[in-house]
């Protein structure tokens, strides 16, 4: 035999026993459970910035410095993804406008009544820091009128010194008929320690406590760094430079270059800024004076001033992506101007709606957004019901479509419309345009606004949906700011009556009502059953306007809502008016006390959302607080 096989068998014959010992093994780790040792990996925690976010401005009485009916204002801030609102932040008497940083580390909003900037970070909702801006005060102690003029002895308390032309407000002169030493004046002369004004209701007076402001009424923010945001004071006419990382104004800037920043200019009512996205260049929009203002950002110093034979009343100014473009919305014209930003020239301007003399009252001039991802501008003008759309691509701006409102199916804009705001999807799809209008309210009688939202692609510019987004009737009974029904008003109301912005995941858009007291949530996800739709409307917070009181005679239950029967008890100043809060108590059945939103109104009762119990002979008691108006809101990233 050969020596190899038998090797071969005898190698075989010893792996027997290893090989059963193998699967002898197996067969017993068979019934074994085997759990292997998992090491959890902790993710970095969440950035704020990842959360979308929204951020509504509200004002909290817009009366006159003169007439003291104000009180401070508040800012909400809603998640997108959960539709709810998650701090509400104090800000400064009478908010009217806020930018977010780049980096969206801070909010700043601009407080025109106080001539201050709140600051504060978008996630919490505190601690503030309040950045006060330049202005003079002056105690008053004496009056000395005289024909058309009126002298009063003063003191300096705190800013520069009193100069001529200055516009000052005076407050706090007391008893008739003194009263008509209060109000707002131009300085015809100054030799301390006296002042004169044009006043001819003036009235001698001696022994006052009075007051007199200078002020600088800041009413727009905004910026394109993350070291520097910029103010434009709309009575001082300047625009502050504040430093973000000390919360101070390091610089200021005048709308005139000829005038000092030290002394206020009330001629140039600037009123928005635009500031280029490489940060180089700032310019500031000039109302009063039919300017631009041209400032390098490096060290605030002005350039020439812009002028040109379209630019009247400009109201709003945006910049192009690429920095070498700035448009210019002219109210007084009706056209938007192409500034080329190297040489600060107007290259082009060409017709965007009909003119509007909006000076002294911003909030009757147009507004202009700028789409980056389809290079457009979209033009609204409350004398109109159309909305231009430029294609900005070059400089000859040609038109691509004026979108009329009126012809929507089930328009929101019947019969005319004031549309006032317009937002667009980030992906630059669909636009959403929010507009107003005023009628009568056929129950109360009184002045009533309707407000509505109207949709259509960009793609045609054709209109695809239109939203009512309710109705109510016009408080005026409180300073509201909403509207210019007021008077007298020392510096302009908010910008806004309607705010619309979309979110940055295109999901949602908000349009903040000032009159409605309310934020309306627009769902915008295409392609389901409530694309489009109104999702919901988040009341803002209660105001500090003196409630309105009633009696409850009488519930009547239908459904889900139940009407009462009331009285306005005497000495409640405002009427009940729909989106008021209601708070019930005294009634006898349990199921009629609540607290609720008023939804509707009749002859005498008024509607809420409440399953109630059928009620008659009552003695309950209502309470109805009017909501803060919110005036401008900010889509967060």
């Amino acid at each position: 035999m050969d020596p190899s096989v038998g090797v071969l068998l005898t190698l075989l014959r010893l792996a027997r026993p290893v090989v059963v010992l193998f699967l002898i093994t197996i067969c017993v780790a068979c019934g074994d459970t085997f759990r292997p040792v998992a090491i959890p990996i902790v993710p970095a925690p969440p950035s704020p910035a990842a959360s979308h976010f929204v951020l509504v401005i509200n004002g909290n009485g817009f009366g006159t410095i003169g007439n003291g009916t104000f009180n401070q204002g508040t800012s909400t801030r809603i998640d997108v993804s959960g539709d709810t609102n998650v701090g509400v932040a104090p800000l400064g008497l009478g908010p009217v406008h806020a930018a977010l940083l780049p980096n969206s580390s801070q909010f700043y909003v601009a407080n025109f009544l106080e001539d201050t900037v709140s600051s504060f970070a978008p996630t919490s909702i505190g601690p503030i820091t309040t950045v006060s801006l330049p202005r003079t005060t002056v105690n008053i102690t004496a009056v000395s009128g005289g024909g058309s003029n009126t002298s009063y002895t003063y003191t300096l308390a705190a800013g520069p010194d009193l100069q001529v032309g200055e516009s000052i407000v005076i407050t706090g002169i007391t008893g008739l008929p003194n009263l008509g030493d209060n109000g707002t004046f131009t300085i015809t002369a100054v030799v301390p320690p006296l002042f004169t004004v044009t006043n001819a209701g003036g009235v001698a007076t001696s022994g006052q406590a009075g007051s007199g402001i200078v002020p600088s009424t800041p009413v727009f923010v905004h910026t394109t760094e993350n070291g520097t945001v910029y103010v434009a004071n709309y009575s001082y006419g300047t625009v502050a430079a504040i430093s973000t990382a000390n919360n101070v104004v390091s610089r200021m800037a005048p709308a005139d270059p000829t005038h000092s920043t030290n002394i206020q200019n009330p001629v140039p009512q600037p009123v928005a800024l635009a500031e280029t996205p490489d940060g180089k260049k700032l310019y500031m929009v000039n109302l009063g004076n039919s300017s631009v203002t041209s400032i390098n950002t490096a060290d605030l110093s002005v350039n020439p001033i812009i002028t040109n034979l379209n630019i009247i009343a400009p109201a709003w100014a945006v910049a192009r992506a690429d920095s070498a473009r700035v448009y210019v919305l002219n109210s007084g014209s009706g056209t938007v101007s192409v500034i080329d930003t190297t040489a600060d020239t107007v290259l082009n301007s060409v017709p965007a709606g009909p003119s509007v003399n909006c000076v002294g009252q911003p909030q009757a001039c147009g507004f202009m957004l700028y789409d980056k991802t389809r290079t457009r501008l979209y033009v609204t003008n409350p004398a109109s019901t159309k909305v231009v759309v430029l294609d900005a691509s070059t400089d000859a701006l040609n038109a691509l479509a004026s979108v009329d409102l009126t012809t929507a199916p089930n328009s929101v804009c019947v019969g005319g419309c004031f549309p006032v705001s317009i937002a667009v999807l980030p992906d630059g799809t669909r636009a959403y345009v929010a507009s107003y209008q005023l009628g009568t309210d056929p129950v109360t009688g009184k002045t009533s606004i309707s407000a509505g939202v109207t949709v259509f692609r960009t793609t045609a510019n054709t209109i695809t949906d239109t939203i009512a987004l309710g109705s109510t009737d016009i408080d005026a009974a409180n300073p509201t700011g909403c509207g210019p029904t007021v008077p007298p008003l020392t510096a302009p109301p908010m910008r806004f009556r309607l705010s619309a912005a979309a979110s940055a995941d295109g999901t949602r858009v908000y349009v903040s009502s000032c009159d409605l007291g309310n934020t309306s949530i627009i769902d915008t996800f295409p392609g389901t059953v409530n694309a489009d739709s109104l999702g919901l409307q988040m009341p803002a917070s209660a105001s500090d306007f003196q409630p309105s009181t009633v009696n409850i005679s009488a519930a009547s239950p239908s459904g889900p809502n139940t009407t009462y029967n009331y009285n306005l008890i005497s000495g409640s100043l405002s009427p009940l008016r729909v989106g008021m809060k209601m708070v019930i108590t005294g009634m006898t059945d349990p199921a009629n006390n609540g607290t609720f939103s008023i939804t509707a109104l009749g002859s005498g009762t008024f509607t809420v959302v409440n399953s109630g119990v059928a009620a008659s002979g009552q003695n309950g008691t209502g309470i109805a607080t009017t909501p803060q108006n919110p005036v401008f809101t900010l889509a967060g990233p």
